[in-house]
């Protein structure tokens, strides 16, 4: 079962030790300065340095609960607005999982998409309270899909649109739903 988590040293220490590890078991399968990038800017956010409206979260399996299969990056903007925004910039998976085509991994990587659509709505009405929040999708397909999930948020009032690369649902401060666990 995976657990959506706020990302902490902990947990960043042992996920930079599980992917660095599956960089170096296949090294040409993979580009490590993106993923060493992606765990320098989380230790960045952990330590809070720099932009104090960003956060990491992270997606863990119970069956490895050490290390995350996946760090999203998440932006705050205008928090103390009359229109605020929770934007989820991107969704980083594991280089095993980013690189995999196999049935299994393909049904975790939905899972994880879903989860995080779920949580970070969550987030919009709790932690970050936002009007809007956006998620951004790499790909077409990816847009597609992450649409497709969220179709079922009109029957509760929240407008659902793509903006570019953008999947865009706002209205949340006018509905009555509410996250729960």
């Amino acid at each position: 079962m995976l657990k959506f988590l706020e990302m902490d040293k902990s947990l960043l220490t042992s996920t930079r030790r599980d992917w660095e590890e599956q960089l170096n078991r296949d090294p040409g399968e993979f580009l490590p300065g993106r993923y060493l990038s992606i765990l320098d800017w989380t230790t960045k956010c952990v330590d809070g340095v720099g932009d104090h409206n960003t956060y990491a979260y992270a997606i863990v399996d119970d069956s490895k609960p050490d290390s995350a299969r996946a760090i999203l990056e998440l932006s705050h903007a205008r928090p103390n607005s009359d229109s605020p925004w929770l934007k989820v910039l991107s969704i980083h998976l594991e280089p095993n999982l980013d690189v995999s085509e196999n049935d299994v991994d393909i049904s975790i990587m939905a899972e994880i998409s879903i989860l995080a659509l779920r949580e970070c709505l969550g987030l919009a009405f709790s932690t970050h309270p936002s009007d809007t929040l956006k998620v951004y999708a790499g790909t077409p397909l990816s847009l597609k899909f992450l649409r497709g999930l969220s179709e079922p948020l009109k029957d509760v009032g929240i407008n659902v649109s793509t903006h570019r690369n953008w999947l865009v649902l706002s209205g949340l401060s006018r509905t009555s739903i509410s996250h729960t666990d």
